[in-house]
Order: structure tokens, then C-alpha cells, then sequence
């Protein structure tokens, strides 16, 4: 749930329009601990350093400096926001969130942390390109392929990609065929739904779709035991060293 009530972010949301965001520092032992983060759209967990830890620890461990990271679903920017830091100012960050204020979040956040290598698209990914997508807001958004934007934007090969799209996962698998087959990033992924019979079967063709892209997947443990939803996480590797995060 998010910190603040509706009247907290509103005061939160005005404050950093205004030019002088409420914000708060993540805390805790865990790779993002000093990061900070606007009030408004935050979560306690994101605060508490705790935040899916797994995925956390595994991008600290393989995103090496000056390498490139693309968030498919980005939210307000916690995992952008950590490989920013870890990738440093050489390094690339795509964060693509397809809710304009959410992708608004994330600049705000990037600029209270001074990181300037971080690039926002506002937009979904899918299988191709086209427009009319619909936001959460249900307002039209583009869906853009993330090998067309990889090329668009000259991207270097992606060293690790996060996917948390809500259903999506084999159209933006299938937009990413030549990223996957050529530069073979490590894959992230996230397949949430309100039965665990729904997202076990999810996973699984997301896990298929990896492997017939010569992709080895690892299941992680249950990101959110007691949130009353099944919410899996994945990891699609190549080399086998990378199977332990």
C-alpha cells in the first residue's frame, strides 16, 4: 500500500511541483539503502530496503558499471533508480512506464538522487509497434517494441531486462526477439494474478517462451507470501553461473 493517504499525496504532489518534493531515504542493509524517493506514489516497502529482495541482490551482483538496464514497467522507479546508482554515469537506464504520472514520479525521483542517466519513456511494450494502447488511466499510449527502441534510442546490448507488465510478458518477449537471440540479457520477470492456479500457469508460458529463446529459467521464492495474490518471480539466464541470485 502506499505510504500516504489521498490528502498525503496530494500535499506530496503539490510540494513537488512547487519545486520542493517531500521525500524520504530507503533504509536498511540492502542495495538500495540511501536512495531517495519522493512521498508521493511511494511505498513502505520500497522505504523499508526490503523490497523483493531477490531481485534487489541480483541486480547489484550482475549489473556492472557502465552497463545498460531496461525497466519494462517501471512504476515510480525503484528498480531504475538502483541500477542508475549501480550502473553509474556511464551506464543506461530505460525506465518505460506507460502512466504518465507515475513516469513523472520517476524523473522527480531521478532528480532527487542527481541521476542523469536515466531515460523515461512513456509508453508500453508489446509484440509491435502501433498506438492506442490504454493506460491504467485508460488514456491511448503508444506500445513500442523494445528492439525498435533499443534501436531508436542506440542502446548498447542490455545487460539485464525487468519485466512487470500485468499480463503482457509474451508480447514484450516477442517484441525483443533479435535483443534476445543476438545480446542475450538476463531476463527478470514478474507474473502476478489473484489465484495461484492463474499465475502458475502464467509463468509457465513466459517460461517456455524463454526456453525456446535458449534461455535456462530459475523460479524465486514467493515475493509477496501474505498479500493475498500470487506473485511470481523469474529469472531467465544463459550461462549457468548466473543461476543463483
Amino acid at each position: 500500500m502506499a505510504l500516504v493517504g489521498w490528502i498525503g499525496r496530494l500535499f506530496a504532489g503539490a510540494a513537488r511541483r512547487s519545486g520542493v518534493p517531500f521525500h524520504a531515504t530507503i533504509r536498511g542493509p540492502g542495495p538500495a539503502g540511501g536512495i531517495r524517493m519522493d512521498l508521493e506514489g511511494v511505498r513502505l516497502r520500497y522505504l523499508s530496503g526490503r523490497h523483493e529482495a531477490d531481485f534487489q541482490n541480483y541486480i547489484a551482483r550482475r549489473l556492472p558499471a557502465g552497463g545498460c538496464f531496461i525497466d519494462v514497467g517501471a512504476e515510480v522507479g525503484f528498480f531504475s533508480l538502483l541500477a542508475a546508482r549501480l550502473a553509474g554515469p556511464a551506464g543506461r537506464v530505460i525506465a518505460i512506464e506507460p502512466i504518465e504520472a507515475n513516469a513523472d514520479l520517476i524523473k522527480a525521483n531521478a532528480t532527487l538522487n542527481g541521476f542523469d542517466n536515466i531515460t523515461i519513456v512513456t509508453a508500453a511494450a508489446g509484440a509491435a509497434n502501433r498506438t492506442g494502447g490504454a493506460s491504467a488511466a485508460n488514456r491511448p499510449v503508444p506500445v513500442l517494441t523494445l528492439d525498435g527502441l533499443a534501436s531508436h534510442l542506440g542502446l548498447p546490448p542490455p545487460d539485464i531486462v525487468r519485466i512487470d507488465v500485468d499480463g503482457a510478458e509474451l508480447e514484450v518477449l516477442a517484441g525483443m526477439t533479435a535483443t534476445l537471440w543476438r545480446h542475450r540479457p538476463d531476463i527478470l520477470f514478474e507474473v502476478a494474478a489473484s489465484s495461484i492456479g492463474e499465475a502458475e500457469n502464467r509463468y509457465a508460458k513466459v517460461g517456455e517462451a524463454l526456453v525456446h529463446y535458449g534461455y535456462d529459467v530459475k523460479r524465486l521464492e514467493q515475493a509477496y507470501p501474505n498479500a493475498g495474490a500470487a506473485v511470481l518471480h523469474g529469472i531467465g539466464f544463459v550461462d549457468e553461473s548466473e543461476a543463483d541470485p
